[in-house]
């Protein structure tokens, strides 16, 4: 099975530095994560705030990294 992560990072332009990135979750498929981490993306900003996201400069990051395991015939 194919397993795509989605990984989060919360960063502030005015500190001029990020959070330490955060495995999200996982999905089947490339598409699927990246609709995935846009919304999410909506989803913290709205929790954060309108206030702090403006005063902070917040942004978030995301990526969709392949994570299948790979098999090896001996």
């Amino acid at each position: 099975m194919k397993v795509i992560a989605l990984y989060m990072i919360l960063c502030s332009a005015v500190a001029e530095q990020c959070m330490e990135g955060f495995r999200h979750s996982v999905y089947e498929n490339h598409y699927d994560c990246m609709i995935a981490g846009h919304e999410e993306s909506i989803s913290k900003l709205n929790e954060i705030s309108a206030k702090e996201v403006n005063k902070n400069k917040i942004f978030v990051k995301f990526i969709c990294a392949d994570e299948t395991p790979k098999y090896r015939k001996s």
